[in-house]
């Protein structure tokens, strides 16, 4: 699994899974942001709908 190449290559540097890690964490970052407007947006919009029924309800 592991190859000498893969987890040091003896001049110091990074094991090849931390460089992976470090190149792919902005994309994570990128999707929990997206993730969480989404949410939000979800959330405002079913308040809006609460609210709205109840100003008809209160109308009438």
């Amino acid at each position: 699994m592991h190859n000498v190449n893969q987890v040091c290559d003896g001049k110091g540097s990074k094991p090849d899974i931390i460089l992976h890690y470090s190149n792919t964490e902005g994309d994570v970052d990128n999707l929990d942001k997206m993730a969480s407007t989404r949410i939000r947006i979800q959330r405002l919009r079913s308040m809006d709908r609460k609210t709205s029924s109840m100003e008809c309800r209160t109308a009438t």
